[in-house]
């Protein structure tokens, strides 16, 4: 009998005995019944069977081309097979095992399913494909933890702009998803599980740089924080997928294996535990693809809400499961919502509707097969509750599907009834026109006056602006002058004296300064300075009224005449290009403080962070960083100078941007 050939299940041929005694290669081998015998080798193919035994043959090839098939393709009636099969495993077995069940993110609910096997052999299998399955993500989670101190000292050049912390209730775990979602920390922020177990409280406000937030709110809560994934040569810091800072209550931070911390969230979810929901939450926040492939398939099989959380984290972040764009699905979210905004709403049911409206608000409004998802959002009634109107909101703002007759209807209510609804329906709104010639805002006929509730609100003067109001349609409304000046900064016209009114019944300088560098950084200095000019002032309110522009960086350092009585002025020349001895001068100042001098103590410290602020925004960072090694030195034998200068340099100047924390404002 001569050799033949096999067909095997992927479709390919392989060696095996022949097919028939007649099957020859040969010219007298009638043509119709080679035919016949080669459509007929895929009906004696072996079954899916074939390829777990063949794990166990005798002959080498066999074995590698069994584990390389199974490792592209393993069938559902194969897995429950290849569990038996891990029970009794030799040793390379075992390692071919392995390799099956590490080769795609999509079997990682299989291997957690190995973990629940009485055999320890399976066990001990089912780890080595779950460390396996994770180095493919990233090679670096054998390595330890890297704590927070260090963390912040690789971060710190690297955070921009001040981000504005409002005051907020609520449990500290939601109030750290809102810091993930808004602050750029520049890495994914995952929070434990151990987090969630703090009670709601009241949380003050708090200004400064997305690292900074986070460490105040750690202190505040008696946290701590470390970097995942980083190499040991702390090489490709955000560079990489599989980078995350974990946040952990302290009874927590022992663990700090990366893959252990992994594999405990994991195991928590399949086992559908008391912190299930948190656990899943902290696996989508890391970024790894295989959890959301099996909350996928968890939700669409038993909808559970378990996964769907997952899910909406993850999209809350920018990475959207398909099942989320499917309009069924949408419609048991919405469903979810209106369950919970019409019962009794508590601390936990206030988060889910904030984690659904946040999620949702990230997936596209339009699904894969065409349907227009955002028709789901804009149904509401008369009678739909606060909170599921305020969720809606939020998705078609995030959707830019806002043009419909819900935000109609909630703007035409009037701010009074309900500011932060009110705003919510304007952003909708705005950010669906946004670049339409149909911005008119007069249609809306929303009384003015009753904006005085809401002028400091941020992102309203933009949001005006863009619907197409003007500073002069404001001109009767007292208490509305920095949003007229912010109104006309915009349309380009003149804003001194509505600046300097504002001024002047403030404290002088504290409240403007900051919102002249937000100027400045979004419009450019030489358009904030054109803007002012239209100003006539005596020569004692004109001194006064320029330092603030040169303070905040409208005018440029040392335009206004000699400073060198005035120490903030001078830290600002001494930020300059050729300000290496005037910040030579500010170094003998500190070496001569007085620790009893308060007012000069506070001034110094300004100071110097003002000579931060002018090396940082004129790009002269070899400059800040000799600069910080002489502030060090200066300081290293005092401990006074020390915790004056602790948290030198600051963070740069830029943009402030207020923090949305949603429902946990007070």
């Amino acid at each position: 009998m001569t050799r033949g050939y096999q067909a095997e299940t992927s479709g390919s041929l392989r060696e095996g005995p022949a097919v028939t005694e007649t099957l020859r290669y040969g010219p007298s081998m009638p043509l119709a019944t080679l035919l016949l015998a080669l459509f007929s080798l895929p009906l004696l193919a072996a079954g899916p069977a074939d390829d777990l035994l063949e794990l166990s043959s005798v002959d080498a090839r066999t074995r590698e081309l069994a584990t390389r098939r199974l490792c592209a393709e393993l069938r559902p009636e194969q897995e429950l097979a290849l569990i038996a099969l891990a029970g009794e495993a030799d040793f390379e077995l075992e390692r071919r095992i392995t390799r099956i069940l590490a080769a795609r993110d999509e079997r990682l609910p299989l291997i957690l399913e190995l973990f629940g096997d009485k055999s320890s052999h399976s066990r001990l299998i089912a780890r080595a494909a779950f460390v396996e399955l994770l180095s493919r993500w990233n090679p670096s989670y054998a390595t330890e933890a890297i704590s927070g101190e260090r963390l912040k000292s690789l971060l710190y050049h690297s955070q921009r702009g001040l981000v504005h912390l409002p005051a907020s209730v609520g449990k500290p775990a939601a109030l750290f998803e809102r810091l993930a979602q808004g602050a750029r920390l520049g890495l994914p922020l995952v929070i434990d599980r151990g987090v969630d177990l703090i009670p709601s409280r009241s949380m003050s406000s708090f200004q400064g740089a997305p690292l900074e937030l986070l460490d105040e709110l750690c202190a505040q809560n008696k946290l701590s924080y470390q970097l995942h994934g980083l190499p040991v040569d702390a090489s490709g810091l955000g560079q990489s997928t599989g980078q995350w800072i974990r946040v952990s209550a302290a009874r927590d931070a022992g663990l700090s294996s990366s893959d252990e911390l992994l594999l405990l969230w994991a195991l928590r979810v399949r086992a559908g535990a008391s912190d299930a929901l948190a656990s899943a939450r902290a696996l989508a926040n890391t970024g790894w693809p295989a959890p959301l492939l099996w909350f996928e398939e968890r939700w669409r099989e038993r909808g559970d809400r378990v996964a769907l959380s997952g899910l909406l984290t993850a999209a809350s972040k920018g990475r959207c499961a398909l099942v989320l764009t499917e309009l069924d699905t949408q419609i048991a979210i919405r469903e979810r919502l209106d369950e919970l905004a019409e019962g009794e709403v508590d601390q936990q049911a206030m988060a889910e509707i904030e984690e659904i409206a946040r999620g949702i608000a990230r997936v596209a409004s339009r699904s894969a097969t065409g349907e227009d998802l955002s028709e789901v959002w804009q149904s509401a009634s008369r009678e739909t509750p606060r909170l599921g109107l305020w969720a809606r909101l939020v998705v078609l703002e995030g959707q830019r599907s806002g043009a419909c007759e819900l935000t109609r209807r909630v703007l035409s209510e009037g701010v009074s009834r309900d500011p932060e609804l009110w705003f919510r329906a304007l952003r909708a709104l705005v950010a669906d026109l946004q670049g339409s010639s149909d911005l008119d805002w007069t249609e809306l006929e929303f009384p003015l006056d009753e904006l005085v509730g809401l002028a400091t609100r941020p992102g309203l003067g933009r949001a005006l602006h863009q619907l197409g109001m003007e500073s002069g349609a404001l001109s009767a409304c007292a208490g509305l002058e920095l949003l007229r000046a912010e109104l006309a900064l915009r349309e380009g016209e003149s804003c001194g004296e509505l600046l300097y009114s504002a001024w002047m019944e403030s404290e002088r300088g504290a409240a403007l300064e900051p919102l002249l560098v937000q100027w400045r950084v979004e419009f450019g200095r030489s358009r904030v300075a054109l803007a002012l000019k239209d100003l006539e002032l005596s020569e004692e309110e004109a001194e006064s009224w320029e330092r603030l522009l040169e303070l905040s960086g409208v005018l440029r350092p040392g335009s206004t005449g000699d400073a060198g009585d005035d120490l903030q002025k001078l830290a600002c020349r001494a930020g300059g290009a050729g300000g290496a001895e005037l910040r030579g001068l500010l170094l003998e100042e500190l070496s001569m403080v007085d620790p009893s001098a308060s007012e000069e103590l506070e001034e110094l410290w300004m100071a110097w962070r003002r000579v931060a602020w002018a090396l940082q925004e004129s790009g002269q960072e070899e400059a800040l960083r000799s600069f910080e090694i002489q502030t060090a030195a200066e300081a290293v034998e005092n401990e006074f100078l020390r915790e004056l200068l602790r948290d030198f340099p600051p963070a740069p100047r830029g943009l402030h941007k207020a923090l949305d924390v949603g429902l946990l404002r007070q």
